[in-house]
This record gives structure tokens, C-alpha cells and sequence, in this order.
């Protein structure tokens, strides 16, 4: 589950971020930054459903030991118990990384990064429809409409290019980002679920869900591992761990808030990492849609308006002591 800044409803966190948690939000941003780095380089030889599935079962296995260590109860081996770890296993995984791995190889990550960036504008959309307590306020109905016109930005409105290869997989990304959204939104449902239970539980049954996609792309057979695709997976599959284990960290010491500001600097990472690595061209319109977005995040996450408040403030305003 990708930290975002619609998931903190814009309320202000009584906690604080000290250096520590400063330092690990940075290289939280830089793990899932370069994630698109990462896939970008390993499927040029490896299917898209076949890294997702060895990144994610990898993941688990490397999980399982930790969970019992720490004696944390699994879930019940019931269809009752795990059915939500496979709902979240596909809307938040499997079909969200695979699709991200399948646009990868069409358009470049830079582009992707700022796309995924996406996902807390459509968090407060979904969450509008689909709770009873996350409805619009102005600033976010604001958010969002930037967060729009940063989409329109980027993909054009020329029916001719979405038609493309590299239209298509634009549009499969923000597809992508939707899901994570989806996902997000239905986490709701689970919360007090242990954070180590629900990271493992999830890449488990994602894991099981992918394995007919790799039986169809019969990796056996078509893969050539360069030693580029051996690293680059090596890498995804430890930093989905230790990701989810900073984030979840950097959440209990620091809250909800503050830990969604990973969100702010994970499309500047990839976009980075893609022009400087990959040299990978960042065309005016992308520019400008990623501007937009960040603009909508930071309406949607409330700080800049409360920010501005606090600054209107008068005298007047504040109680007499």
C-alpha cells in the first residue's frame, strides 16, 4: 500500500517529525521513487506478470520469518479470514504492479512516476462516493480539479495517441493509480490489522493470483537473465520489504500525516532517476501536468491552507491570555 495524502483526511498530526524520521521518509521516497527505475531496467527481459510474481512471493518469504519472530498471530486458514488479504492482494498488488510493470515497457519511468502520483487525487474522489465521512471540502474539490488538469496535461486529448502503444500504457498507469486508490479506500475495512500481517498477507496472495499470468508467459522459456534483470529485481523485491516496513515505522512515530509526505517526492525521484540514468526526455506538457498534481496534493493533504490561515490570523483572532 503506497502512502498517499489523501489517506489523512487533512488533519492536523500531534506528532512531529524529528530527524530521524526525516532522514527515513527520505529514503522511504527514494526506495518507491525508484521502483520505476528498477522495473523499467528488468522488463527488457523479464515478462511484466513474472517479476511482478517473483518480486512479490520473494517479498513474503522474506516476510514470513519476521512475523514469527515477533509471535504475531496469522489469520485463520479460513476463506472468511483471508478473503479481504485478496482483495487488497489484487487491487493494491497484483493487477496495480503488473500493469505498472507492462506500461514500463512502452513509456518511460519518469513518466509513470509522476502518473502514479495520481493516486491521492482519486483517493478523496473514491472515498467521496464510496464513504460517508470523506466528502469534499473546497480546498480538496479544488485539489482535485488540478489534479484533473494535470491528467489532461499530460495524456492530450488527441483520441490518435491514446490509441498508441505508448497511449495505451499511459492510460493502463492511471489505471494503476486508480486501483491504489481503490485499494486504499478499502483498507479502511481493516483497520487494526497487524501492518506485518496485512504487507505479507498481500504479497501471499498476490502471489497466488499471479501465477496464471506466468504459466501464459512461460518464463521458462522466454526469459534471457541479464545480470541488469537479476539486480534490478534483486533490488524491487528487498525494497518492497524494507518500504513497507519504513513506512509503517515512520506511521507509529510520526502518524499518518507527516508519514504522506513520502507522496510529495516520490515522482521527483523517478523523474530524477529516469533523465539522469536512462536519459529519458521530459517533454513541456509533462512539466506542467506534474506541477499541477503536486499543486492538487498539497490542496488535498490541507497543509498549505491551514499554512495560510494560521498567517491571516490577527491579533483579534487569538484568545486573550
Amino acid at each position: 500500500m503506497r502512502g498517499n495524502a489523501a489517506t489523512t483526511g487533512g488533519h492536523a498530526s500531534a506528532l512531529v517529525m524529528t530527524r530521524r524520521e526525516w532522514l527515513l521518509l527520505g529514503i522511504l521516497a527514494l526506495i518507491w521513487g525508484s521502483g520505476f527505475f528498477f522495473t523499467r531496467i528488468a522488463v527488457r527481459d523479464v515478462p511484466p506478470a513474472t517479476l511482478v510474481a517473483i518480486r512479490v512471493a520473494l517479498a513474503a518469504a522474506l516476510l514470513y520469518p519476521l512475523i514469527r519472530q515477533r509471535h504475531i498471530p496469522l489469520p485463520a486458514w479460513t476463506w472468511r479470514a483471508w478473503r479481504p488479504f485478496f482483495i487488497m492482494g489484487l487491487l493494491n498488488t497484483a493487477l496495480p504492479f503488473t500493469i505498472n510493470a507492462w506500461g514500463l515497457t512502452r513509456i518511460e519511468s519518469s513518466l509513470a512516476g509522476i502518473l502514479t502520483a495520481t493516486t491521492p487525487v482519486f483517493t478523496v474522489v473514491i472515498a467521496h462516493f464510496a464513504t460517508d465521512d470523506e466528502r469534499f471540502s473546497a480546498p480538496i474539490g479544488v485539489g482535485v480539479g488540478l489534479g484533473m488538469a494535470g491528467v489532461v496535461a499530460i495524456v492530450g486529448a488527441d483520441p490518435g495517441e491514446l490509441a498508441s502503444g505508448s497511449g495505451l500504457a499511459t492510460l493502463a498507469v492511471l489505471f494503476a493509480a486508480v486501483l491504489y486508490a481503490s485499494s486504499g479506500v478499502y483498507a479502511r475495512s481493516l483497520r487494526g490489522t497487524s501492518p506485518f500481517i496485512l504487507t505479507w498477507a498481500q504479497m501471499s496472495t498476490s502471489t497466488l493470483l499471479l501465477l496464471p499470468l506466468v504459466v501464459v508467459e512461460r518464463p521458462w522459456e522466454t526469459v534471457t537473465w541479464s545480470s541488469d534483470s537479476v539486480i534490478s529485481t534483486a533490488i524491487l523485491t528487498l525494497s518492497t520489504v524494507t518500504a513497507y516496513l519504513l513506512y509503517f515505522q515512520i506511521l507509529g512515530r510520526a502518524g499518518a500525516v507527516n508519514a504522506s509526505l513520502v507522496a510529495y517526492v516520490i515522482p521527483v525521484i523517478a523523474v530524477l532517476l529516469g533523465v539522469t540514468l536512462l536519459d529519458e526526455r521530459l517533454e513541456p506538457q509533462q512539466i506542467v501536468g506534474m506541477a499541477l498534481i503536486l499543486a492538487a496534493m498539497a490542496l488535498i493533504d490541507g497543509r498549505v491552507v491551514r499554512w495560510l490561515a494560521s498567517r491571516r490570523a490577527t491579533p483579534a483572532d487569538l484568545p486573550a491570555d
